[in-house]
């Protein structure tokens, strides 16, 4: 079941009424309405805003999932090795010292539409 929790209200079961709710909007527009509110007195303003927890149903604009179509076919095992090498050719990574690990994970042919 989906929660959504709005400072001290928690909805339980939550299914948004608008077909377009996308909750990295609706957290950003809640932060945004905090900075427009009048600060409190000698009293400090601290604000984390974090957009890389993954939340159910997980949600990205058909524009910006267009964007990557395509770019991760190879597979998370060629893409993380791609990247390891770029990275040590930066000299980010001393290869000697931080060998790339042996991968641990079902290989991406295996996987099922499901998975992936």
């Amino acid at each position: 079941m989906r929660y959504w929790c709005d400072d001290a209200n928690i909805y339980h079961p939550f299914t948004p009424e608008d077909k377009k709710f996308y909750f990295t909007d609706a957290i950003t527009n809640k932060a945004l309405g905090w900075l427009d509110e009048e600060p409190a007195e000698d009293k400090p303003f601290y604000l984390y805003l974090a957009f890389t927890a993954p939340h159910y149903p997980l949600h990205a604009w058909p524009e910006d999932i267009a964007k990557y179509k395509g770019k991760y076919d190879s597979g998370y095992e060629s893409i993380r090795k791609a990247r390891y090498q770029r990275m040590v050719k930066m000299g980010l990574i001393d290869p000697a010292k931080s060998p790339m690990q042996r991968w641990k994970g079902r290989a991406w042919s295996e996987l099922t539409g499901i998975e992936l």
